[in-house]
Order: structure tokens, then C-alpha cells, then sequence
């Protein structure tokens, strides 16, 4: 008879968090020592109107052999486009399960996925998926794939954010893992938010 394993939740690895242009920001180790395999989430949003210029935002998955010291390798990397995102501004603030935002003449594109943030409480900020859009009387709308989570004030909406996951990497024979965002690798840099998570087997 199989046994299930059992799974943790890590929540945050790396709660919401801002990373100045030419800045870097470490997340939390994740103790690998009785753990199977791990599987990792990086959500990263554009925070500023300008494209980055060089190369965008680099997010380093690295693991330890050792269960102290700066033994650090590089499994895997994730790197965010330059591309300046969509400066989507809502025409009004949105409540929590709405998924028509009215906006102005600054449409993003169908698939595009957007980072509403949350100025009084950035925990509450968000990430959503545009599904369709159009127009009604001369205003512009977009749909978002689900109803947003949280208020959210009207103001701009960057787009171009980006999603990554690293699914059951096998780290048995490993102590340590971590994510680095260097946010330093271009000629010009823009502010940016991220944040990680991971979901861990026994």
C-alpha cells in the first residue's frame, strides 16, 4: 500500500518585497535536510514605467551542499524582459471579485499579465491575467481571468510582470536552497517587486 507524502507549504520564501534599481535582495533558506523534492515560484512585477536596458532583473536558484557557509551554486536562472511594461491607469477603484476594470487609452495586450500595487498595504498588492478586452461608449476595458483579491485604488497598473516555476527539483542530496534577485545586471535599471515561494515533499 502506497503512503501519501506529506507536503509543507512555504509560504513565503520571500514575502512581497521592492528592490531598488541596482539593488539585490537574498530570500530566506529553506532547510533541505529531511525534505524529497521541492518545487519553487518567483513572481516578479515591473515597477517603474522605464524598460531596463542591458538585461532585466536576474533571479538565481541556488542550493548548498553544506549546512553552513557560502558554498552556493547556481541550479538554475530566471532573467525578466526589458521591455517597458504597459502604463495601464483604472479609471476607478475596484472592489474585491471584479474582473471589468474601466481603464484609460493605455490597453495592454490580451495575455499580458498585470501587477496591481496595493499602496497602503503592499501585501495586498496582485497579480492577474488579462483575458480580453474592448471598448463600450468610447471607454476602454479589460477583463482579468479572476476576481481581484483585495481593493484596489485607482492609479496605474504596470504590465509585463512575469511568473516562473521550478517544478520537483530532487534536492535529497542537498542542505540549503535560496533565490537571489539582482536587480544590477543592466546598463539602466528599474525598480522592481518580487516575491517566492516553495511547496516541499518529504
Amino acid at each position: 500500500m502506497a503512503v501519501a507524502k506529506s507536503k509543507i507549504i512555504e509560504t513565503e520564501l520571500q514575502s512581497i518585497y521592492i528592490v531598488a534599481a541596482n539593488g539585490q535582495k537574498v530570500s530566506s533558506e529553506l532547510d533541505l535536510t529531511e525534505l524529497g523534492k521541492v518545487s519553487l515560484f518567483i513572481d516578479f512585477a515591473k515597477h517603474a514605467a522605464g524598460a531596463a536596458v542591458g538585461q532585466g532583473t536576474e533571479f538565481a536558484v541556488q542550493v548548498a551542499k553544506k549546512a553552513t557557509g557560502n558554498d552556493w551554486t547556481t541550479l538554475q536562472t530566471f532573467t525578466a524582459a526589458i521591455t517597458a511594461p504597459t502604463a495601464m491607469q483604472t479609471d476607478v477603484g475596484n472592489n474585491a471579485g471584479v474582473t471589468q476594470l474601466l481603464i484609460g487609452s493605455a490597453v495592454p495586450p490580451v495575455g499580458d499579465i498585470v501587477f496591481f500595487y496595493h499602496y497602503s498595504t503592499l501585501a495586498s498588492s496582485e497579480w492577474a491575467n488579462i483575458v480580453a478586452r474592448g471598448a463600450v461608449g468610447g471607454a476602454e476595458y479589460v477583463y482579468i481571468e479572476d476576481g481581484l483579491a483585495a481593493y484596489q485604488a485607482a492609479g496605474y497598473v504596470y504590465g509585463y510582470a512575469e511568473r516562473w516555476g521550478l517544478l520537483n527539483i530532487d534536492v535529497a542530496a542537498l542542505t540549503r536552497l535560496r533565490v537571489v534577485a539582482n536587480n544590477t545586471k543592466g546598463t539602466t535599471n528599474q525598480k522592481i517587486i518580487w516575491r517566492c515561494s516553495a511547496i516541499s515533499a518529504r
